[in-house]
């Protein structure tokens, strides 16, 4: 009970009920605050971020996971798309990676986040090649490459 001699989870519920705009306002602030706080981080540790997403991708799919995150190297140039790979993350209305953010792939998936068996892509390159078994990316390159002479000799 407080000083009133009411029960503290009344007074509690009664206060919410006539601060509903102040608890809204304070809210609406953590959220902005933690949001730059996670745009900041995710630009200030990109190996980290993606250490950390492995982990918890092999957690929850039960797959080895022995990297560390010095072994996580994130290239200037996307090995496989040659486009530039940018170390952030967008935020707002769209949020999270851009064609450009680094990824880390599996090179062989039937093998778990471990050393030799991971490489940092482009998120465009890792989304292409995300479900496609290598006999399917072959086909689709052999196509491209058939219908598209003209701009691959470029």
């Amino acid at each position: 009970m407080d000083s009133r001699g009411r029960d503290r989870r009344e007074y509690l519920k009664e206060w919410r009920r006539l601060n509903k705009n102040k608890i809204q306002k304070y809210e609406e602030g953590r959220q902005i605050n933690y949001a730059n706080y996670s745009a900041t981080y995710r630009k200030n540790h990109p190996e980290k971020v993606l250490w950390s997403m492995a982990k918890r991708r092999s957690k929850s799919k039960n797959i080895e996971f022995n990297l560390r995150v010095e072994s996580i190297e994130i290239p200037i140039i996307c090995p496989i798309l040659g486009i530039p790979v940018v170390k952030t993350y967008t935020k707002g209305e769209r949020r999270g990676p851009t064609p450009n953010s680094p990824s880390l792939d599996r090179i062989d998936n039937t093998k778990g986040y471990i050393d030799g068996n991971v490489q940092v892509i482009s998120h465009k390159a890792n989304t292409m090649k995300h479900t496609a078994t290598p006999k399917e990316l072959i086909r689709f390159a052999k196509w491209i490459f058939y219908n598209y002479k003209e701009e691959a000799n470029e």
